[in-house]
């Protein structure tokens, strides 16, 4: 369900096990060296929540993530700032912030190199992962 809401998103479904990722590449989702989430994002943010809403019995980590440019400090603090952004954003269109688990990783998880504009571009990316509740 997921994959066919945001199918021509930009954001991309992966499933991990039992788990769901959606990674929200950075150019799509953030100006360059911001953290408000760009106008033109946020009605595919809504789509997210819509299906989120569906999905009640998962958590939600929400990991903002960024390329090796700029001090570790500041790339921690722009990672959150912008995992936090999404949170905002989603808890806005109806989803529980109880049910998030918003943490900023900054350069520290990198899926591709960061000595390339494309690879830095893969890198600065906001993930949400759904976590389904285990029983026990």
């Amino acid at each position: 369900k997921l994959r066919q809401k945001l199918e021509a998103s930009g954001v991309s479904v992966t499933r991990d096990g039992d788990n769901i990722i959606l990674n929200m590449p950075g150019n799509i989702t953030f100006a360059t060296d911001s953290y408000m989430v760009r106008d033109d994002f946020a009605p595919v943010l809504d789509s997210v929540a819509e299906v989120l809403k569906e999905y009640q019995s998962t958590m939600i980590q929400v990991g903002g993530h960024t390329d090796s440019t700029g001090s570790h400090n500041y790339n921690m603090l722009l990672s959150k700032q912008r995992a936090q952004s999404v949170s905002d954003l989603l808890a806005g269109f109806g989803v529980e912030a109880v049910r998030m688990d918003v943490v900023g990783f900054g350069e520290t998880q990198p899926v591709a190199s960061n000595n390339s504009d494309a690879g830095r571009a893969a890198n600065r990316r906001v993930e949400l992962i759904l976590i389904p509740f285990s029983e026990g």
